[in-house]
């Protein structure tokens, strides 16, 4: 597993624990929760993680994300791009700073084509319920 999924796993895994026993009676619909605001009014959340502390489930997730999972009821969707093959004559944006080139992370396999999918979950295991290209 590269960096990018096992950070994709670790952001899934943290927010199905704490949305499970924090978000039991309310949807997590957007960026930073139900009013974007980021703030809760829960108490006794757990303020340490680790591989096995506080984790409810794993799940392995293919390609790269970059967006917010959305908890729903009994489920979490998430989306994820999955790098395909190289795209003839393609490059990234170059990026400079202080008039010096560098390479931006995010400009990195941008020579590729991307499939981007939409992941379902399910809240309680991490089981993959369905998947759909979008």
């Amino acid at each position: 597993m590269n960096l990018s999924n096992l950070r994709t796993c670790i952001a899934l895994v943290l927010l199905a624990c704490v949305a499970h026993s924090t978000f039991a009676q309310t949807n997590w619909p957007q960026w930073r929760g139900t009013d974007a605001s980021g703030i809760s009014s829960e108490t006794g959340l757990p303020t340490e993680w680790s591989e096995t502390k506080n984790v409810r489930w794993k799940a392995p997730i293919p390609g790269r994300g970059h967006s917010s999972p959305i908890v729903w009821g009994k489920r979490v969707f998430l989306t994820t791009s999955i790098e395909g093959p190289v795209v003839p004559g393609a490059e990234a944006v170059r990026h400079y700073r202080k008039g010096e080139e560098y390479k931006h992370p995010d400009s990195v396999g941008a020579d590729h084509s991307y499939t981007l999918k939409l992941l379902c979950l399910d809240l309680d295991s991490g089981k993959l319920l369905w998947e759909k290209t979008v």
